[in-house]
């Protein structure tokens, strides 16, 4: 076998759906260099409505089919505030994305049983791998930008909003 070949696909290609954007406004940025994380409770269901762009430039307006809350992470280019990767601590369905916006849409489910807490599991994986994750996502330019230095200080930001976040008693 060719080094790097899979046998078996990573995730799933969900490419031909646009992701639900982030709420710009409910995020929480942290800046990096030239890669921003932003921090996000997602709360979604059925009275909640999407606004996307189609990868033809068309606006299209869903309605979300899912019931769902949980913790993301974000990861831009903060040059462009294009989203490259997406990790959905989501209650029942927790899993990332590698997303190249209008060409790539790859899901990867989250398997906690094996790997534990995903938040502390996906900063974890952006503070080794984000290099490696960004070339997945097609982002070799931004991939070579990253600064260690960086990273480590907006990780380290994003560990107290995480902490913080998780110690707010749950509305309701």
């Amino acid at each position: 076998m060719e080094a790097g070949s899979r046998n078996f696909e990573l995730g799933y290609d969900f490419s031909h759906i646009v992701p639900i954007p982030h709420d710009a406004d409910s995020t929480a940025y942290v800046s990096a260099g030239a890669v921003e994380l932003g921090l996000e409770y997602r709360s979604l269901d059925q009275d909640t409505q999407v606004e996307t762009i189609a990868p033809d430039g068309t606006t299209v307006v869903r309605q979300v089919e899912l019931v769902e809350s949980g913790l993301s992470i974000h990861v831009f280019d903060a040059a462009k505030r294009t989203e490259r990767l997406r990790f959905d601590d989501l209650d029942d369905d927790p899993h990332y994305h590698y997303l190249d916006p209008g060409k790539l849409n790859h899901l990867v489910v989250y398997d906690r049983a094996a790997n534990g807490d995903m938040m502390e599991w996906a900063m974890a994986a952006i503070g080794a791998n984000l290099r490696a994750m960004l070339t997945e996502a097609r982002a070799e330019e931004l991939a070579a930008q990253v600064d260690d230095a960086l990273l480590a200080s907006a990780l380290q930001e994003l560990r107290g909003l995480v902490a913080k976040h998780r110690s707010v008693p749950a509305a309701g």
